[in-house]
């Protein structure tokens, strides 16, 4: 959601606001001896905010190495409109602040389209290039889908096969439901499972052979737009022929919510949907003398906030009037609500989260309770989430000082009818009458992210060495079965997902758990664990003699290697690596390093098509693992945040620094990408680590810099509530109008903040997009424009798409906008000789 609002109307709170005025003296530079590694930010360049903010633009084209060959002329050059906000005495300004204002301020799309034109021409001599990486990345995905046949056609003889162009499938209720992604846009198909053993999964290396049924085809509804993102799709289980389902077609992740009848095809309910809805929804009936109601819970977003937090649900059969009814809405503006349910069906209930708190509140048609009583207190800094079968609540949480969590159990009615409700903390340290029974105890060496529960088994999730493994427990006996490892390098999933966080479908009296693997070097195949049995079998699978499989193991290798930490020495940082054969054993290569570090969140090495234009051009492409994710536990995330934060930054250079002296790579033959709160990361290294070469000497490291819908401006974002998210982000960068520290420190990690002179900037690419609710299109054109008051010249472009946080919708879009930075860093890094 873009905000739009006047800023000389919009207070900052409490705080002073002044236009024109001066900036105190900041000089980040003598912050960093806080954090321990003041030596190592002795090339950070001392910024004078007076000086970022007052200089006047000049502009330089320079003819260098990484220079794209910019025809004469000039920059464009953005308009200076001063603000100046005080914070705990120290001034803090920002010129370009008027760049949010895109419906009110004409300046705002003159100079998109000005910097668009300038990057048109800059990139005019790499048109051709750019096109053959098109075709070559067109040819790529056309080798996988080539792939994907192959893989359903050898499914175990006898059994029928997944038909062609399913990417995922999953079983719920009475069907085996399938996704077609051939079309311009997903066709959903079910398949009804009979419980008998010749035509169930029950065997489990079978897929059922019913009849294939068209439940939802998203292309007879005429969308024509051109964004598109499939949303919720949510089957009854009272009724398996109503679903609800939601899709976006701007890229601002606010869903129009359906419920249709798959049988007649006829929408039910409110008959033009439901706008402003977010990821979840939930059935529920209920059940009264000769008539059943079906209620839908879903989450809407908060026009204010921008963030999802009321639950609402609505009637879809049995009542008489659909309208929206408000069930639940969150006061705490740094919570998120979402609508839940247990695996066996028992429990809907309402999820109320914030990035270091979690509450649960169940949703329940008693008359003893309220709708949203909550099961326990909240508690700042307790997160868990509830799982239930047989009369137990199982319960993965960190409460109880596991901060790498454990999984608890305790007896269901006990819990629920505890007056008034008791805060977790209470429960795990055995302070009420209800017994605590630990299932998975905390252990410093696991980490586990999630669980699931089938009628007789628990599966959990865990990162161990910074790699994730799954394990399933028998409630009956507490027999644990662990899956071996698959190597080093590599990517699992649950069911056929791709992210942790996906909503995830499963029967739960299914005895056959289906999981996926992937890595750099193998395309996703699909295992199924028999649950009685423990045996894997794999649902697809390729001959051993498949050219493309072959060429893939010839060609190209993988590896996971580690480099020490400066900070922490006794720390070593995993390094995820694809490369050509025999690349590296000659001499270093240029090098393409990937970093995140946030959330506790993972990159993981998985199968990647678009990898190939790059590392056929002798490119080698590597994912560091810093901390600030959570690869290594809950502490190798916390340990970078807050006033911490800059050991994130660290690690990246520690990453960088690793790989030259293993003699994987050089310095000046490095690119670096990022995306989203990865941005940071590409920041810190624009603002320090670019290289410069002088004479017979050199300096830095990082001769080209991408970032996508980058967060580069943690301190004008924080300090200003109203923007979307705001509120939750504190709770992951800190509070600067709260702390001081907090923003002693983000003044001195701000790439926005910390901009460096021009002959030190490497070459830098940023993609922006108006309909991103979550980095605002504003950011990233406000740091191009900053950059250029240094001097900042035609290696250094923005592209401003129309599209949200997620990139474009269709292949076209993603391969064109793809072979443009690729383009980018070929030329900057001169690998067009390894072309071919």
């Amino acid at each position: 959601m873009m905000v739009e609002r006047d800023l000389e109307k919009q207070p900052f709170l409490s705080q002073k606001r002044r236009k024109d005025a001066e900036c105190n003296s900041y000089q980040p530079g003598r912050h960093f001896a806080r954090f321990g590694f003041a030596e190592r930010r002795a090339l950070h360049a001392t910024c004078i905010c007076i000086a970022l903010c007052g200089l006047f633009s000049t502009w330089i084209l320079l003819s260098s190495p990484a220079s794209l060959h910019a025809p004469l002329g000039k920059a464009p050059a953005a308009k200076r409109i001063r603000e100046t906000i005080v914070l705990h005495d120290v001034e803090v300004c920002d010129d370009f602040g008027w760049m949010r204002l895109l419906d009110v301020d004409p300046d705002v799309r003159r100079y998109i389209d000005e910097e668009t034109a300038f990057t048109d021409s800059i990139m005019k001599p790499t048109l051709p290039l750019q096109q053959k990486i098109t075709r070559e990345l067109e040819e790529a995905h056309a080798n996988v889908q080539k792939l994907k046949l192959q893989l359903s056609s050898v499914v175990n003889d006898g059994c029928r096969e997944l038909p062609v162009g399913v990417t995922s499938f999953w079983e719920d209720g009475s069907y085996l439901y399938m996704i077609d992604t051939q079309r311009t846009y997903p066709v959903y198909v079910r398949r009804q499972i009979f419980d008998d053993a010749d035509n169930s999964m029950i065997k489990c290396n079978c897929l059922p052979a019913g009849i294939d049924e068209v439940v939802l085809d998203y292309n007879l509804l005429h969308l024509e737009a051109p964004f598109f993102q499939p949303g919720v799709f949510e089957v009854n289980r009272d009724d398996e022929s109503i679903i609800a389902f939601s899709y976006d077609t701007i890229g601002q992740e606010n869903f129009a919510l359906f419920v249709r009848n798959a049988t007649g095809g006829h929408t039910l309910g409110m008959i033009h949907g439901i706008n402003e809805t977010y990821y979840s929804a939930r059935w529920k009936t209920i059940a009264t003398p000769g008539n059943k109601q079906h209620w839908l819970y879903y989450n809407v977003v908060d026009r204010k906030w921008g963030v999802p937090r009321h639950v609402y649900k609505t009637c879809v059969v049995g009542c008489s009037d659909p309208t929206p009814q408000l069930v639940y809405s969150e006061d705490d503006p740094s919570l998120t609500t979402e609508v839940d349910m247990t695996s066996d069906g028992k429990l809907v209930y309402i999820n109320i989260s914030g990035q270091v708190t979690t509450e649960v509140r169940l949703i329940t048609d008693s008359a003893a309770h309220p709708e949203r009583r909550a099961l326990f207190l909240r508690v700042k800094g307790i997160r868990y989430r509830i799982e239930h079968v047989h009369g137990y609540l199982y319960i993965l949480t960190n409460a109880g000082g596991a901060v790498n969590y454990q999984i608890i159990r305790l007896v269901a009615d006990c819990v629920m009818l505890l007056e008034p409700p008791p805060d977790i903390e209470a429960v795990t340290s055995g302070r009420t009458r209800c017994s605590v029974e630990t299932i998975v105890p905390h252990s410093d060496d696991i980490f586990i992210e999630r669980m699931e529960m089938f009628a007789e088994k628990l599966i959990y999730w865990f990162r161990q060495n910074g790699l994730r493994k799954f394990a399933l427990i028998n409630l009956s006996s507490g027999a644990i079965q662990l899956i071996e490892q698959l190597g080093d390098t590599y990517s699992i999933y649950p069911s056929t997902v791709n992210d942790m966080e996906a909503r995830l479908y499963r029967r739960f009296t299914s005895n056959c758990f289906t999981f996926s693997n992937s890595s750099f070097l193998e395309p996703p195949r699909t295992y199924v664990l028999h649950l009685d049995n423990g045996d894997i079998y794999p649902l697809n699978d390729l001959p051993e003699n498949n050219d493309w499989k072959v060429d893939l193991e010839m060609r190209y290798e993988q590896k996971r290697v580690w480099v020490p930490s400066s900070t922490t020495p006794e720390t070593m940082i995993p390094v995820s690596l694809f490369y050509p054969v025999g690349e590296m054993q000659d001499q270093p290569r240029p090098l393409l390093l990937s970093a995140y570090g946030a959330y506790g969140g993972f990159q993981d090495p998985y199968f990647d098509p678009d990898l190939l234009p790059l590392v056929n051009r002798g490119i080698v492409y590597a994912i560091c693992h810093p901390r600030g994710d959570a690869d290594m536990g809950a502490a190798w995330y916390t340990s970078a945040k807050y006033e911490t934060k800059n050991q994130t930054f660290a690690d990246v250079e520690d990453c960088l620094t690793g790989l030259i002296d293993l003699n994987i790579t050089r310095a000046g033959s490095i690119a670096v990408v990022g995306r989203s709160a990865g941005g940071l990361c590409v920041g810190d290294v624009i603002s320090r680590l670019g290289w410069v070469k002088k004479g017979d000497s050199s300096e830095g490291y990082v001769k080209v810099a991408v970032a996508h819908v980058p967060f580069v401006d943690p301190v004008h974002d924080m300090i200003d509530p109203t923007v979307a998210w705001t509120a939750y982000e504190w709770y992951e960068w800190g509070n600067p109008q709260e702390s001081k520290a907090i923003l002693d420190a983000m003044l001195a990690y701000s790439p926005y903040e910390n901009v460096p002179p021009v002959e030190r900037l490497p070459a830098v690419f940023v993609t922006g997009g108006l309909a991103d609710p979550r980095v605002g299109y504003y950011e990233p054109l406000k740091y191009v424009a900053k950059l250029r008051t240094r001097g900042a010249h035609a290696d250094v472009l923005i592209r401003i798409h129309n599209n949200g946080h997620f990139g474009g919708s269709s292949d076209d879009d993603s391969w064109r906008q793809l072979a443009e930075w690729y383009a980018f860093v070929i030329t900057a890094l001169n690998a067009e000789k390894y072309d071919e």
